[in-house]
């Protein structure tokens, strides 16, 4: 129920079946915890949650693991020092880690590490390009993306099939977030001709973020019209979320 009340963006309701939820298994609901505390601008409970596990790890030195900080949660918590030092040092254990690198993009957007992120996007397009082209090879030993989404592996007979469309947008859900992290920082760097370069990338507009920043690349080289397109696109998205979250509030619940 939490589930699904959380993917209709009713996160009252979703925030009440995770605190049920919680009383007889907390090690299950953590991460929902904070992220639908985080939603509905309840900071200090998000906090709250991390100092709960940090709390029953020491209660239960027996079953400790399950009780174990993530690092995406001390990035949604602000802690992203913290967060960027565990990303680095994954990264070191495993470069092509795709959840270890969209953090530290994370990580390195919400601390103003402008150049950084571009530097990190470009080498991530670059393997993504390399990695879409392979990917219309001869299909028998063909690569995809493992499940953690990052280095391509070699497609046997015991692995499931998986579809051309599957895999692009696995790929795609992946490139996406590089370059719209990328995309933030060149802009912000009024770095308008790589801003250019990145969006050109993002065939689709599927986010708020990727047709907002195309509608500015728009205004910039004032072609007003195609921008005007863009900034309804965008009002489009924002409607849709928001349009739950007006309606949503604790007390509802």
């Amino acid at each position: 129920l939490a589930g699904l009340a959380e993917k209709s963006r009713a996160y009252a309701k979703a925030l009440h079946y995770c605190e049920l939820e919680f009383q007889s298994s907390p090690a299950t609901c953590f991460e929902s915890l904070i992220n639908i505390n985080k939603k509905l601008d309840q900071h200090e409970s998000a906090l709250g949650v991390l100092r709960n596990v940090e709390y029953l790890r020491k209660k239960h030195p027996a079953t400790a693991a399950q009780y174990t900080v993530r690092d995406s949660w001390l990035a949604k918590l602000g802690h992203w020092e913290v967060a960027l030092g565990r990303y680095e040092a994954r990264l070191q254990a495993n470069p092509n880690e795709a959840a270890g690198i969209a953090g530290k993009l994370k990580c390195l957007e919400a601390l103003g590490r402008w150049e950084e992120c571009i530097d990190i996007c470009t080498q991530q397009m670059q393997s993504f390009n390399k990695l879409e082209f392979a990917s219309t090879g001869s299909a028998e030993h063909s690569p995809v993306l493992d499940k953690g989404g990052t280095a391509p592996r070699t497609v046997s007979s015991d692995d499931p099939p998986e579809s051309d469309v599957e895999q692009k947008k696995r790929l795609f859900s992946l490139y996406t977030k590089s370059s719209t992290v990328g995309a933030t920082a060149a802009w912000s760097l009024n770095r308008w001709d790589t801003m250019d370069y990145i969006l050109n990338k993002n065939v689709e507009f599927d986010t708020v973020d990727v047709t907002l920043m195309k509608a500015a690349l728009f205004v910039h080289k004032e072609e007003f019209s195609q921008a005007s397109e863009l900034i309804d696109k965008t009002r489009l998205f924002l409607d849709e979320q928001l349009s739950g979250l007006l309606a949503e509030s604790y007390g509802r619940a």
